[in-house]
């Protein structure tokens, strides 16, 4: 038999810890419990954080975002490949992660999910540089001389 300690191990009911608890118990359970007849049943608590050594009161550490958790785990994180220029959409690094997730979510879903995605990318662009229909005309129009309405 097997019991769980208080702090979620497992161990074999002949584990110096399982004896010590269940000894420690004797004088709360029944005496049928005790000798064995029914098994101990103990309520199920999550392992704190203590048992890897952090301190309750140290600040949290920043965490990784799940794709760059993935691109760790794969071997790629920190690797990105730049997208050139193309008219007014300026340059772009994208992370490698990205790319292969759009090529396995177009191998999946087809040729909409990479419509999709360069839809994206270029508004991503034009609004990063600034272009666009109301930039362009704020950008055209010449200064209003000094006592004379905007029109």
């Amino acid at each position: 038999m097997v019991m769980i300690l208080e702090s979620g191990e497992i161990v074999q009911d002949s584990d110096p810890r399982a004896i010590a608890m269940r000894n420690k118990k004797t004088g709360k359970a029944s005496s049928s419990t005790a000798l064995g007849s029914g098994p101990a049943t103990l309520p199920m608590q999550r392992p704190t954080g203590s048992s890897t050594g952090a301190t309750p009161n140290a600040p949290a550490a920043p965490t990784a975002s799940p794709l760059d958790t993935l691109a760790g785990a794969i071997g790629i994180q920190g690797q990105t490949i730049q997208i050139p220029a193309l008219g007014r959409i300026p340059a772009k690094d994208v992370p490698l992660i990205a790319i292969l997730l759009v090529g396995l979510l177009t191998l999946f879903f087809g040729w909409k999910v990479l419509l999709v995605a360069v839809v994206l990318h270029v508004f991503s662009g034009l609004s990063e540089a600034g272009v666009g229909p109301v930039a362009g005309r704020q950008q055209s129009r010449p200064p209003n001389p000094p006592g004379e309405r905007p029109q």
